[in-house]
């Protein structure tokens, strides 16, 4: 389609570890997962001002890990099935006719958590690329795992060289009992809990509102 951009792709990841870190109380772990995706984007569209970008994906397999329910049989794996998914969209429109030519968007960013680990299948979303800096902003305070962005977007071009762009991101959890994944795939918080313990040892709720975040970013 003239003026657009069609990118289906599969990415499959397959890692494990075979070493027994603690010998007697750790078996193997491993995980194949496979990201089925789909990008399609646009500009020029409706008299030339309209603009969009959705990607969605879908992940399927499985994962084997230690079976912590049961101490007596440390040695003892558990398969989950995967099946998780996410969701970048965004549209935008440019008014051509006015000073500056201003850009006025919205985006949505949504990737899957899971309120019941252990329970046969894994319905986190793992991020395939090493960075977020696209599309859930500059700080990588987030990553496209357990997480919804809203996001409204602001494009200035004061001068035929100068582009101003804002964005504010405003961030959730999917799952409150699912963790706060970092941009790198860590934990941030730690807790994967609808509670957790304060640094006075007291039980607070685990809020899905995570904050926000204002990008501003100049280009000459």
């Amino acid at each position: 389609l003239k003026g657009n951009v069609i990118e289906p792709y599969l990415v499959v990841k397959a890692e494990s570890s075979d070493e027994d870190i603690t010998p007697g109380t750790q078996s193997p772990e491993k995980e194949t997962r496979y990201t089925w995706g789909l990008r399609a984007a646009g500009k020029g569209l409706f008299g030339g001002g309209f603009d969009y970008t959705i990607e969605p994906a879908y992940q399927s397999g499985s994962t084997m890990y230690e079976d912590f329910r049961t101490p007596a049989n440390p040695g003892g794996l558990a398969k989950n099935s995967i099946d998780a998914w996410a969701v970048h969209a965004e549209a935008g429109y440019t008014f051509k006719s006015l000073p500056w030519t201003p850009r006025i968007g919205y985006a949505y960013s949504f990737a899957s958590g899971d309120d019941s680990f252990d329970e046969g299948s894994d319905k986190t979303f793992k991020q395939i690329s090493p960075t977020q800096h696209a599309h859930n902003g500059y700080m990588d305070v987030i990553g496209w795992q357990n997480m919804i962005d809203h996001q409204l977007h602001l494009n200035l071009k004061p001068t035929k060289k100068l582009v101003v762009d804002v964005k504010a991101h405003f961030f959730e959890l999917d799952e409150e009992s699912d963790d706060w994944y970092h941009v790198g795939g860590t934990l941030v918080n730690g807790s994967g809990a609808d509670r957790y313990l304060d640094a006075n040892g007291n039980s607070q709720d685990t809020d899905d509102e995570l904050g926000q975040e204002i990008d501003v970013t100049l280009k000459y």
